[in-house]
């Protein structure tokens, strides 16, 4: 994790898992992670003040919402989860 900004970047992210990092999920997530926080129009503070490129990084409070959707979400909000997986067009 980048401690100067609070947020994980992709390679950091990469790492967190461990050998399935290499694959196209691990990016695949972490795109959606930052797709599914610009949908919510929440923008980090943290990422405005210190100039951070926001589809660069993923905050904890980003990788919660996800988690929160992934594991409790309606089956509509899954099944958006998975499509914005695999939309590589955005």
């Amino acid at each position: 994790m980048d401690t100067r900004k609070n947020v994980i970047t992709l390679d950091n992210f990469r790492d967190m898992q461990g050998e399935l990092g290499a694959y196209y999920l691990t990016e695949a997530t972490f795109r959606v992670i930052v797709r599914l926080r610009d949908s919510l129009v929440r923008t980090s503070q943290n990422a405005l003040s210190l100039g951070v490129d926001s589809d660069h990084y993923v905050t904890l409070e980003d990788y919660i919402i996800y988690s929160d959707i992934a594991y409790n979400g309606t089956p509509d909000e899954k099944i958006m989860l998975s499509f914005m997986m695999f939309d590589s067009k955005g």
